[in-house]
C-alpha cells in the first residue's frame, strides 16, 4: 500500500491532536511506575542524543574520504563515495532538524512535565528562554526520527523494527517525565519531514542517491562474506578447547571471587576495622594529608592511564602497519580491551556510577554523614564516583595482570621480580585504602573483577595461540618498523607525514561534500522542487564521483 504526502500528513496531524488529549492521562500513569522502569528508561534514553552521532559520523565520513585517496579499488572506492555522501546528509539532516527544534522549543515556550501538577499539561511561555519551559518538540525524538528516516529508506524490509525503536526511544523521554506523549509524536514528525525534504533536494540535484534496499545491498552482501571468513577455523587449526592452565585460573578466580562475597557479607565489620587502623580518632585520615603519599598515588594513576593509552596508540598503529608488523594484531587489541571493559567500563561506568556506597572517609563512623552500606548493595549514599569498587585499585591491578600474562616467558623462574611487582602493585592498591578513600571489600573486589575480566578476554582473544608470537626478535623487528613510520618523508605511502596529508586531504573533500549538499539545499530552497526522486536520465550510480 502506498501513503501518499498528503494521506501521510492527515495521518500524522491526527496522531497528534490524540497526543494532545493523552498528556495529561499519560503523567498521571507514569507517576505510578516503578523506580526500576524509571532507572532502565533513564539510562536508554540516550540513543536519542545527538551528541554520539556528532562524534561517530565525521569519522566514519573521514575513513570513508581516506578510502577514496587511497589505491582501493574502484568498487571500494564508489562504495567509499556512497558511504561518505550518506555520513554528511545524516550528519546535515541531525544538525538542520536539531536548530528547527530548538527554534520551535523556544517559540512555543511548553512546560515540561516536571510542572505538571502546578500548572498542568498546557501552560506556555513562549520565548521565556528556560529550560523548564522548553518542552515542545522532543529534540530527542527529532532525533530519531531524522536518523529513522533514512533507516527506513535503507532498509525498508525491516521497517517494523526501526518503528519499534524509534517509538521506545521515544517512550523513554515520557517514562522519565522530560516529555509529553504530543512533545514527542512532534519531534519524530519534525525529523521525518527534515530527512525527507534534504534527501528530496540532494536527489533531485545528484547530491544523493535514490535511497532504497538495492543501495546498500553490495555492501551488506560484502560484510555477510567478510563475517564468514572471519568466523570460519582454517583447516589444521584445531586446537584442545579448554586449556588446563587457563580453565585452573578461571575456576580460581570464580571461587574466590564467592568467597568474598561470603566474607565481608557475613562480617561487614571487617572493612570498618581497617579503614580504622588507619583513621585518627578525631575526623581524618592522616596519610591522606601527605604530600609525599599523593604524589605516589598520582604516579600509579598516571602511570596506568599511559600504559592503557599507549596500548590503544599500538592497536591503531597495527591496524596501519599490520602487514610488516610481527607482533600478531591479537597482543595489543587484548591490553586496550582489558583497560577498555575493565576500569573504564565495568568499574567506572557501571558500579561507581551506579552502586550509591559512599567512601570511607564520608561514613557515620569516621565523622562523616553517611550509612555505611555493604559492597554489591545498591545503595543512595553517593552521586557519583563512589567508593565500590576502586577505580585506581582496577587499574594497578590490570597493569599487573597484563604484565604477568603477557611477559610471563621473561619473568619464569625469576622469583624475586615477580614478588617486587607484585608488593608494588598491592602497596598501590592498598594506598587507597590507607587513605580513607576506599574500604578493603573495595579493593579486593576490584582486583578479583578485573583478573576475572582479563581472563574471559584472553579467551575471546585466542591469546593461547597469540602469545607466542611476543619474542624478542618480533618486539625489536617491529620497533624498527614504527621508527622508519614516524621518520619517514611525506611521499612514502606508510609515513606518518604521509598520513597526515591523507587525512588533511580527506577532511577537505568532507567539507567538499558539506558544501555542495548545503548549496544544493539552497537552491532547492530558492527555487523550490517537486517531487522525490531524480530524473530518470539522470541516475547517480553508487560508484560515481562527487
Amino acid at each position: 500500500m502506498t501513503i501518499t504526502r498528503t494521506t501521510g500528513s492527515l495521518m500524522f496531524l491526527s496522531l497528534l491532536a490524540l497526543s494532545f488529549l493523552l498528556d495529561g492521562a499519560a503523567m498521571r500513569q507514569v507517576a505510578m511506575l516503578p523506580e526500576w522502569v524509571v532507572t532502565i528508561a533513564g539510562e536508554a534514553t540516550v540513543i536519542g542524543n545527538s551528541a554520539w552521532l556528532g562524534i561517530t559520523l565525521p569519522l566514519i565520513a573521514i575513513s570513508a574520504a581516506v578510502t577514496m585517496q587511497s589505491r582501493a579499488s574502484e568498487a571500494a572506492r564508489g562504495r567509499a563515495s556512497l558511504v561518505l555522501k550518506l555520513c554528511v546528509a545524516i550528519f546535515l539532516s541531525v544538525l538542520l532538524s536539531g536548530v528547527a527544534v530548538q527554534i520551535l522549543k523556544h517559540g512555543f515556550g511548553r512546560a515540561r512535565p516536571e510542572w505538571f501538577g502546578e500548572l498542568g499539561a498546557f501552560a506556555w511561555r513562549p520565548y521565556a528562554f528556560d529550560f523548564s519551559f522548553n518542552s515542545f518538540p522532543s529534540g530527542h525524538a527529532t532525533t530519531l526520527g531524522a536518523v529513522g528516516f533514512f533507516l527506513l529508506r535503507l532498509f525498508p524490509r525491516q521497517w517494523r523494527l526501526i518503528a519499534a525503536f524509534g517509538v521506545l526511544g521515544g517512550a523513554t523521554r515520557i517514562v522519565t517525565q522530560q516529555h509529553y506523549p504530543s512533545d514527542v509524536v512532534a519531534g519524530l514528525g519534525l525529523g521525518l519531514a527534515t530527512s525527507w525534504a534534504l534527501c528530496r533536494a540532494l536527489a533531485l540535484r545528484g547530491q544523493l542517491p535514490v535511497l532504497d534496499g538495492r543501495t546498500v545491498a553490495p555492501l551488506a552482501a560484502r560484510a555477510r562474506l567478510g563475517w564468514r571468513r572471519m568466523t570460519q577455523r582454517r583447516p589444521g587449526t584445531r586446537r584442545p578447547r579448554v586449556d588446563g592452565l587457563y580453565l585452573s585460573l578461571l575456576i580460581g578466580t570464580l571461587i574466590a571471587l564467592n568467597a568474598a562475597i561470603m566474607l565481608f557479607l557475613a562480617a561487614p565489620r571487617i572493612d570498618l576495622a581497617v579503614s580504622g587502623l588507619f583513621h585518627d580518632g578525631r575526623a581524618a585520615f592522616p596519610m591522606a594529608q601527605s604530600e609525599a603519599l599523593n604524589a605516589v598515588r598520582h604516579v600509579f594513576m598516571r602511570g596506568t592511564q599511559l600504559v592503557a593509552l599507549g596500548s590503544l596508540i599500538l592497536y591503531l598503529g597495527w591496524l596501519r602497519l599490520g602487514s610488516r608488523l610481527q607482533i600478531p594484531r591479537a597482543v595489543p587489541f587484548y591490553a586496550t580491551a582489558c583497560f577498555a571493559l575493565g576500569p573504564a567500563l565495568l568499574v567506572n561506568g557501571v558500579f561507581k556510577s551506579y552502586w550509591g556506597r559512599a567512601r570511607p572517609d564520608a561514613v557515620e563512623q569516621f565523622g562523616g554523614m553517611q550509612r555505611f552500606t555493604l559492597p554489591f548493595e545498591r545503595a543512595d549514599q553517593c552521586l557519583s564516583n563512589c567508593s565500590f569498587p576502586s577505580g585506581e585499585g582496577a587499574g594497578i591491578a590490570m597493569l599487573a595482570i597484563l604484565a604477568a600474562t603477557l611477559c610471563w616467558p621473561w619473568l619464569r623462574g625469576r622469583k624475586r621480580v615477580m614478588a617486587a611487582g607484585a608488593g608494588l602493585a598491592l602497596f598501590g592498591i592498598g594506598l587507597r585504602v590507607a587513605m580513607g578513600r576506599h574500604f578493603l571489600s573495595d579493593s579486593v573486589f576490584s582486583v578479583l573483577l578485573m583478573a576475572l575480566t582479563a581472563l574471559l578476554i584472553w579467551r575471546i582473544c585466542d591469546m593461547g595461540r597469540h602469545r607466542p608470537a611476543l619474542r624478542m626478535a618480533a618486539i625489536r623487528h617491529d620497533s624498527d618498523v614504527v621508527r622508519n613510520y614516524l621518520s619517514g618523508p611525506a611521499r612514502d605511502g606508510a609515513s606518518l607525514s604521509g598520513d597526515a596529508r591523507t587525512v588533511t586531504a580527506a577532511c577537505w573533500h568532507v567539507l567538499r561534500i558539506a558544501g555542495s549538499q548545503l548549496r544544493a539545499l539552497a537552491s532547492a530552497l530558492d527555487l523550490g522542487s517537486a517531487g522525490l526522486l531524480p530524473p530518470r536520465n539522470r541516475p547517480l550510480r553508487m560508484g560515481s564521483q562527487p
